[in-house]
C-alpha cells in the first residue's frame, strides 16, 4: 500500500470573456510553477490539472467554451491557455451553467481529492444569481450542478475579481453548504494593484491542501 500514490485532480474554471485578460495571463504564467510546487511539497500525490474557459453562448452563439481535460503534464495546460483569447461576454452575466456542466460531464475525474479554482468577474444568469431579471429561463439550472459538485466532495475556491461575481459566489456557497460539501471559500481580489498571479497561486495551494485533508 505504501507505493500507492494519493490523487488530486485540480480544475481551473476561468471566465474567458473580454474583461478577463489579466486572469488568463496570470493563470498561464503561474500554472507550471504551481504544479512544480505542489508536486514537490506532496511527493506522495499524483496531481492532474485541467481547465475550462467559459464564455456566454447564451447571448452570442459564437462565444464558445474551451476545455482541457486532466493531464499530469502541466505543459499541456500551459499550451492550452496560450490559445485562449479573452473575448465576448454580451451582457454582464456569463454562462456559469455551461461551465459547471462541462466540469461534471466533459472532464474525467478520478477517485480521489478534487480541487476547483473558479475565477470570475461576472455573475451567472437569472435574477437569483445576478440580482436582476436576466435570462430567467436559466433559473433552476445551476443549483443541481453545484449540489452534485458538493456531493463529489470537490473543494471549491471562488476567486471573485473586482467583486463582480459576489452574488453568484454567495448563492453557490449557500447551495454547496446545504448539500454538505466539505469547503467552499470565496476570495475577493482586484486586478488593479493586486498581484493576480500571487492570488491565484495562494488560493490554489490552500484549496489543494483542503481537498487532500478531505480525502486523506
Amino acid at each position: 500500500m505504501s507505493g500507492i500514490k494519493k490523487i488530486n485532480d485540480v480544475l481551473f474554471i476561468i471566465d474567458a470573456t473580454g474583461s478577463m485578460g489579466s486572469a488568463i495571463r496570470a493563470a498561464h504564467a503561474r500554472a507550471a510553477d504551481i504544479a512544480r510546487k505542489l508536486t514537490k511539497t506532496h511527493a506522495d500525490t499524483d496531481f492532474k490539472f485541467g481547465c475550462i474557459c467559459y464564455r456566454d453562448p447564451i447571448d452570442w452563439q459564437s462565444d464558445q467554451h474551451q476545455v482541457h481535460d486532466f493531464d499530469s503534464n502541466i505543459q499541456k495546460m500551459v499550451k492550452f491557455l496560450s490559445t485562449v483569447v479573452p473575448t465576448g461576454g454580451g451582457d454582464s452575466p456569463e454562462d456559469w451553467v455551461g461551465a459547471y456542466r462541462l466540469a461534471l460531464c466533459d472532464v474525467n475525474w478520478r477517485d480521489g481529492a478534487k480541487t476547483i479554482i473558479h475565477i470570475a468577474d461576472a455573475n451567472a444568469h437569472c435574477s437569483k444569481f445576478c440580482g436582476y431579471n436576466n435570462h430567467e429561463e436559466e433559473a433552476g439550472k445551476l443549483e443541481p450542478l453545484v449540489f452534485e459538485l458538493a456531493s463529489m466532495r470537490a473543494v471549491i475556491c471562488g476567486m471573485n475579481m473586482n467583486n463582480g461575481a459576489s452574488i453568484s459566489f454567495e448563492q453557490c456557497r449557500k447551495i454547496y453548504e446545504h448539500a454538505k460539501g466539505p469547503k467552499y471559500s470565496i476570495e475577493p481580489f482586484s486586478e488593479h494593484g493586486a498581484n493576480v498571479e500571487k492570488e491565484i497561486t495562494k488560493c490554489t495551494e490552500v484549496a489543494c491542501e483542503d481537498a487532500m485533508e478531505e480525502w486523506y
